[in-house]
């Protein structure tokens, strides 16, 4: 993963054309099997920048140096051999890494790469990563709780749940659904609507005045017809 930042680089381009310290993304040109300064097998390569709008050094070409040992972990627990073995997949490696290496084509994916300058003032990769978007996050617990624990903790929270639901309901405190606020809302609507009509009906009536004529204080006419017949009752 990491470029020695006093090891020689063969970056082309003078000082003053360099790309500044950052992360530009490009593809693997060449590669092969080298030696670190600790004696390990380690894999060296020619990268050349891909076209970007952040920038124009689009096909400058520089060194990059992946280490597979595991010798140190990050917080996470990866190690260099875990994130160049990520590298490598996101460059088109499959399978096991071979001897010989350079029978592999790796030019196939597109990497990371954190450019920094050596004390020569060349740019190297210092850094090369999969792409962010090539590996999901993994997801990390603390420590999963022992199962009769849980089964105990949530055997109290379920009883502790269902008896909040029972008072919610017996109090008359229970959250409406928005599904049942909504299908109520057109009905009040009407019955907004009917009230005033309601009202208006009742204060018409109050306002009409009593009957008056020959006709108050008798019986309806078809009463009178009723009291004559034979066969009805009369009250």
């Amino acid at each position: 993963m990491e470029y020695n930042a006093d090891d020689n680089s063969t970056a082309t381009g003078p000082a003053h054309a360099q790309p500044e310290n950052g992360l530009y993304s490009g593809h693997a040109r060449s590669w092969a099997w080298d030696t670190d300064k600790s004696g390990n097998p380690c894999i060296t390569f020619v990268f050349t920048l891909d076209a970007s709008n952040e920038h124009d050094f689009a096909g400058y070409q520089l060194d990059g140096r992946l280490y597979l040992d595991e010798d140190k972990a990050d917080k996470l627990g990866r190690t260099a051999l875990t994130r160049s073995m990520e590298a490598l997949r996101a460059m088109g490696l499959e399978g096991d890494l071979p001897e010989d290496i350079e029978r592999v084509d790796l030019s196939q994916g597109v990497v990371e790469l954190k450019v920094e300058r050596n004390p020569k003032g060349y740019a190297f990769a210092h850094y090369i990563n999969a792409p962010r978007g090539e590996y999901k996050r993994e997801l990390r617990v603390f420590q999963s709780p022992d199962a009769p624990a849980l089964k105990g903790f949530l055997a109290k929270l379920n009883s502790r749940s269902r008896a909040l639901d029972a008072k919610a309901a017996a109090s008359g405190t229970t959250p409406v659904s928005r599904t049942n606020t909504s299908a109520q809302q057109p009905q009040t609507a009407r019955q907004q609507q009917a009230r005033p009509a309601t009202t208006q009906q009742a204060q018409q009536a109050q306002q009409q005045p009593a009957a008056r004529g020959p006709g108050v204080g008798r019986p309806p006419p078809r009463q009178e017809q009723m009291a004559d017949d034979p066969d009805s009752i009369p009250f």
